[in-house]
């Protein structure tokens, strides 16, 4: 992977990127989480090897949460109003057992775009470990308004009317 990813000082503040390239790991992650853009879709689009976008993404999953946290707050820090980079910490703050950290960025990305139905489940499975079935169903709820036929979130929407009855 250390052919594929580099970083330095005069280049993108520093932040990983693609070897060669101005495209940071970051930029991969929320044109591929985010957008939806497959990843060999974005290796077409940037005339980027695959193997590099795929190494953007290893980079970013194997435990380098600390770095794709300063990329999300230095996101946040830019454009303060982007739903989707308070979704990703979000993410990261889940991945690193920051549950308050995780709660803030969730919260902070359905303010700036309650359709982010990601986000609402996301948290509302956050309340659910927590115990706070209420916070939990009334985010379901809203997210099924969005989406009605979301599997996922119907799921687990069952599953706390289950528990709320056992309880």
């Amino acid at each position: 992977m250390s052919n594929h990813i580099e970083s330095a000082s005069d280049t993108r503040g520093g932040k990983p990127r693609i070897s060669g390239t101005r495209i940071t790991v970051a930029d991969v992650v929320l044109m591929h989480r985010r957008l939806g853009r497959a990843l060999e879709e974005i290796a077409g689009t940037y005339d980027l090897p695959l193997a590099a976008v795929y190494a953007a993404m290893a980079y970013y999953n194997m435990n380098r949460y600390k770095e794709a946290l300063v990329v999300f707050k230095e996101i946040v820090k830019k454009q303060p109003e982007y739903a989707a980079a308070y979704a990703n910490m979000g993410l990261v703050y889940e991945q690193t057992n920051n549950t308050n950290g995780a709660i803030a960025a969730y919260q902070n990305a359905i303010r700036i775009n309650p359709m982010l139905i990601e986000s609402m489940n996301n948290l509302a499975n956050i309340y659910v470990v927590k115990g706070n079935l209420q916070k939990a169903a009334a985010l379901y709820q809203a997210a099924l308004r969005i989406d009605p036929n979301n599997q996922a979130i119907l799921k687990n929407y069952e599953r706390i009317a289950t528990l709320n009855h056992k309880l």
